[in-house]
């Protein structure tokens, strides 16, 4: 019974990573089609997924394949590291809520289609 139990989480976790592993390609994907630099991080849980470069431009990217709002840390990381940070969330399969955060504080949520 205990090894059933201990199974089914396992899988369910492997299930859950492989889903944001996903979403964080076509996140990757997405800012690669608008002409950006973008490196995918190799530790999972690390505050961003991905570094994404443009004209001298950096963006932290955290991405979520669940509907969940960005923490206040993406607002005070953005301030503190003086970079543009961007929480993005999946809604859908094609669609997704995008909270960019800058340094000087301006905050901007757009849906975008990924």
């Amino acid at each position: 019974m205990m090894n059933a139990k201990m199974n089914r989480k396992a899988k369910k976790r492997i299930k859950t990573y492989i889903k944001g592993r996903v979403f964080e390609y076509k996140v990757r994907d997405f800012f690669k089609n608008l002409g950006f630099y973008v490196i995918r991080s190799a530790k999972s849980g690390s505050d961003f997924d991905l570094v994404a470069i443009r004209e001298g431009n950096v963006y932290l990217i955290q991405c979520k394949a669940c509907n969940k709002l960005p923490s206040e840390k993406m607002r005070l990381l953005a301030q503190e590291l003086k970079v543009n940070t961007i929480h993005i969330t999946k809604i859908t399969s094609y669609k997704a809520h995008m909270y960019i955060f800058k340094p000087n504080g301006e905050e901007k949520v757009t849906e975008v289609n990924i």
